[in-house]
């Protein structure tokens, strides 16, 4: 028997290696862009939670202030707002940078706190039929890159004393 005619096989084709790579590219696209939408995603869903968490933050700071109030002023044609409570006096107001900025005095202490979040619109009125009865409208925003989220929250507080437009 001859083996001049017979060739030893001990390695893969340029043709195989060629296939194979162009396999594995086509492959490996597809995961990374699943992988970029899975990313992406995450980011705008914790996006959302984080505007949420703002939402009820805000939210909950107002009905605190609010609830105690002897007496509550809508001020800047709605676009403030002024609680007089039993340990001193809070104040709601909006900067033009989107911030909504709690002040509040208290005997010799006082302070200013920035709320988290960018608030778009803050909107306070006292119910014309009822005076003890708030509404605060609340728009906020979150910018996650390519899309902005936004939420609406509106907040109903009783007071303990009567509201005053100015």
């Amino acid at each position: 028997m001859s083996v001049v005619g017979a060739r030893s096989r001990k390695g893969f084709t340029l043709a195989e290696l060629t296939v194979f790579m162009a396999a594995s590219a086509v492959l490996m696209t597809g995961i990374i862009s699943v992988e970029a939408m899975s990313r992406r995603s995450t980011f705008t869903e914790m996006a959302s939670l984080r505007l949420l968490e703002d939402g009820r933050s805000v939210s909950w700071q107002l009905r605190s202030d609010l609830a105690s109030a002897r007496s509550v002023r809508v001020t800047d044609g709605g676009r403030g707002l002024e609680a007089e409570t039993e340990s001193g006096t809070v104040t709601y107001g909006l900067e033009e940078e989107g911030r909504l900025v709690r002040s509040y005095v208290r005997g010799d202490d006082s302070g200013k706190e920035v709320m988290r979040g960018r608030v778009e619109e803050f909107s306070a009125m006292i119910d014309p039929t009822f005076e003890r009865l708030v509404r605060v409208k609340l728009k906020l925003s979150r910018s996650t890159g390519a899309r902005s989220l936004t939420a609406e929250r509106t907040v109903v507080v009783t007071t303990r004393g009567v509201g005053e437009r100015t």
